[in-house]
């Protein structure tokens, strides 16, 4: 039995790294780290899907991050820059439909209204989403949607086809 899709949920994909990359093109298509601070002891709190592709994530200790994927670029965190963005990101989304809750810095939820249903309406928003992000900012900035008809599989959705992917679950 089908359920009415409710909820879109947008997470952006690799969100500190993804905006370093965005903002210093150099660092597009190399693996890149972001850490709190610029030591060895600490660790990344976000690593770019290039980085991601050999072991790197969340978590994982500088030093080990330059043992696991040679030559990775690690750069200090910049959470003021990190907050702009994000204030104009819920602008862009809110251009397209209504943004519920903001959940986190990289996720949002938005309420799908009875005549934005379908697949075609929510294809059309995630699609415009996309675009305006890359039209604003670059191919660097990307995010993946899930829909489906509460929040907790909208987000599930979201994360079944990483990165830069769209995804419904009835």
């Amino acid at each position: 039995m089908n359920h009415p899709l409710r909820s879109l949920f947008l997470d952006m994909d690799s969100y500190f790294a993804s905006i370093e990359q965005h903002l210093n093109p150099r660092l597009r298509g190399i693996p890149v780290g972001v850490a709190p601070m610029l030591a060895e002891s600490t660790c990344c709190i976000a690593a770019s899907y290039e980085a991601k592709a050999f072991g790197v994530k969340t978590g994982t200790r500088v030093s080990d991050a330059r043992v696991m994927c040679p030559g990775i670029v690690i750069v200090p965190s910049r959470p003021p820059i990190y907050v702009n963005f994000h204030h104009r990101i819920v602008e862009i989304v809110e251009s397209c439909t209504h943004v519920d809750h903001v959940l986190s810095i990289d996720e949002m939820v938005c309420w799908l209204p009875t005549n934005l249903r379908t697949d075609s309406a929510v294809e059309t928003i995630s699609r415009a989403i996309k675009a305006k992000l890359t039209s604003e900012f670059s191919p660097a900035v990307r995010c993946s949607i899930g829909v489906a008809p509460n929040g907790w599989l909208a987000k599930t959705a979201s994360k079944m086809r990483k990165p830069d992917g769209f995804f419904i679950i009835r």
